[in-house]
């Protein structure tokens, strides 16, 4: 059978560790700023922690006119997929290859749910390490670069990208099974 409570600890040790990690990125981005005060860095760790330092680094980028994500904003959501997204794919990969066994939890339609949820962290997880392969790989692999002949979308860029969708999977699968 499947051990809840201990699932539920995990879940709630990471979250802890994932907010103090949020928390302290505020607190050190507001270090890069000459002019910050302690009150700069107490309130840059306060958005981290609660999860709203995004909202800052989304208003400095619009301020600079920046047509891509800054490197804040792409630390924070990295933060966020490792810390929050990652374990909570461990989680849910033990929680069904276990439940399957569980008559009860196996009756039950949330897998369908469960399932959903997984794939759609899988998504966000892969998307984050594809903004690293970015600075990685060959500039014709960089970029999407849409075109109205074939073919239409970059093939090199598609193949980047499921090459990490497939890689972070297998990762995953490997991790719940042990």
């Amino acid at each position: 059978s499947i051990d809840m409570m201990g699932l539920f600890w995990a879940a709630i040790g990471f979250l802890i560790v994932y907010h103090l990690l949020s928390g302290f990125v505020g607190c050190c981005t507001s270090a890069v700023d000459p002019d910050s005060t302690k009150l700069d860095f107490l309130i840059g760790y306060c958005l981290g922690f609660w999860d709203m330092y995004v909202f800052k680094v989304i208003y400095l980028s619009l301020k600079e006119n920046r047509t891509e994500l800054s490197p804040y904003q792409k630390l924070v959501q990295l933060i966020e997929a490792i810390f929050e997204a990652l374990p909570q794919v461990i989680l849910q990969s033990v929680f069904i290859i276990k439940s399957w066994n569980d008559v009860e939890l196996r009756g039950n339609n949330n897998i369908a749910l469960v399932t959903t949820s997984l794939f759609a962290s899988l998504l966000s997880i892969a998307n984050k390490f594809t903004w690293i392969d970015r600075e990685c790989v060959v500039e014709d692999a960089k970029e999407l670069q849409l075109s109205a002949s074939k073919p239409f979308v970059n093939p090199w860029y598609v193949l980047r990208v499921i090459w990490r969708f497939s890689f972070v999977t297998l990762r995953f699968c490997v991790l719940s099974l042990i």
